[in-house]
């Protein structure tokens, strides 16, 4: 048993938490033992100069107006195919669940974070929105805003096919058209 979040859920989250990007956002790698130097990348992705991606473990830090705004690491992802309970959660044939687990960290007073802030495409095509289900990972990611050194951390889950490279692409909530601002793959092919 399985439930897509509904478009009022999705909206209230969005309202709450709208604000978290926009121009001038721009993430880097902070150097930890398995990740890439710290540098600058452009918020402004276009099919010719696409989003930097990075891998699940990397420390990524977030700009905004030059000054670094949040610390994102995707800590986890992995497939289940099924979540035991007393109300089973099983996906439909052939997709599996995955679980991703997100780590905020904020460096400003004004870090939001939030489940709407990422797009899951798996072989370039476009996921539904995270999936709800009954009996999976504990804690969820929620969303809100962070005081600076202030961390948020929580699972997400999405219905994705059993196959295919899974990659979270992470823009931040916001009501405009921005680009993505950076790339996690949580799935090889």
């Amino acid at each position: 048993m399985h439930r897509t979040v509904t478009v009022l859920g999705i909206f209230a989250v969005l309202l709450a938490a709208c604000g978290a990007s926009g121009p001038g956002i721009t993430p880097s790698p902070t150097e930890i033992p398995t990740t890439t130097p710290a540098e600058s990348l452009a918020a402004d992705s276009t099919p010719e100069n696409p989003p930097k991606r990075f891998v699940v473990g990397d420390v990524i830090v977030v700009s905004k107006d030059d000054e670094d705004w949040a610390e994102i690491t995707v800590t986890e992802a992995s497939t289940v195919t099924e979540y035991k309970g007393d109300f089973p959660d099983t996906p439909k044939d052939g997709n599996v669940y995955l679980q991703v687990f997100v780590h905020y960290k904020s460096l400003s007073d004004d870090a939001s974070y939030n489940p709407l802030d990422w797009d899951l495409f798996v072989d370039n095509v476009a996921m539904n929105d995270f999936t709800f289900v009954v009996n999976g990972p504990e804690p969820t990611l929620g969303s809100g805003d962070l005081p600076k050194g202030r961390e948020a951390e929580g699972w997400m889950v999405h219905e994705i096919p059993a196959t295919g490279e899974a990659v979270l692409s992470w823009k931040g909530v916001t009501f405009f058209d921005d680009p993505p601002v950076f790339e996690v793959v949580v799935r090889e092919s």
